[in-house]
């Protein structure tokens, strides 16, 4: 946003006329060089429609039969990144397909689009007992020996998180990097902070949101054949 009143170098600077532009302009997404095209709308419901339909859809889904093979594709990257599931009823959101092409080098992004209960069965969960939509970071328990891999799923839950909104989405999605990245096998890079932190897009995130402090995460934990226990975890950065 630009105050028009405050900033009017900015505005020359843009060419920004304000009396002949329309009361928005539109840059797609991608670079942000000074030569970058453009589009002039007149409502902030075009503007969100053009700056959504600019967004790649890089999304693609997983199930059951291809779980293991997309949470091994996850930690054979560098950094290792976690394995994310975005569980729904309908089209992910053009949110999550900006979540997921910024956040893209920590975790690997899948989708479950109304799946069946045998697809949930990892989650310890029905169809009918999530609330949509919802994401589920997995998290590794057994680093050395990925014969017998145990790990935990974070379910984002809106009771201690808050609406299924960016906001909460970066918090929890900074919440599980920082508590749980020195677990994930492969090249995880738990030893540099920037990773940790993943400093690179705090700073981003912090010039546009008060990021602060991190709500509660539901944990569910299932090794084996054994079933899922819940218990609470806190972090702040």
């Amino acid at each position: 946003m630009i105050d028009r009143r405050e900033e009017k170098d900015l505005l020359e600077i843009m060419e920004y006329d304000l009396m002949k532009t329309a009361s928005a302009r539109v840059y797609g997404y991608g670079d942000t060089g000074a030569d970058k095209p453009w589009e002039d709308v007149d409502s902030p419901l075009d503007a969100r429609l053009k700056a959504c339909s600019s967004i790649p859809d890089t999304l693609v889904s997983v199930d059951d039969a291809g779980l293991q093979d997309f949470i091994y594709q996850s930690y054979q990257s560098t950094p290792s990144r976690f394995p994310t599931i975005l569980l729904t009823d309908e089209r992910p959101s053009c949110m999550f397909r900006a979540m997921t092409n910024r956040y893209g080098t920590f975790f690997n992004f899948r989708t479950m689009i109304n799946p069946p209960d045998k697809d949930l069965a990892i989650f310890g969960k029905s169809f009918k007992e999530l609330d949509l939509p919802t994401v589920a970071v997995l998290v590794s328990t057994a680093k050395d020996d990925t014969e017998s891999l145990a790990f935990q799923a974070i379910l984002y839950n809106e009771d201690l998180m808050g609406d299924f909104d960016y906001v909460n989405m970066v918090r929890f999605l900074f919440t599980a990097n920082k508590q749980y990245r020195h677990t994930l096998p492969g090249d995880n890079m738990a030893d540099k902070r920037a990773a940790v932190d993943m400093r690179d897009l705090l700073e981003v995130e912090k010039k546009r949101f008060q990021v602060n402090f991190l709500q509660p995460v539901e944990k569910v934990q299932k090794e084996g054949q054994m079933k899922f226990t819940t218990t609470v975890v806190k972090d702040e950065f």
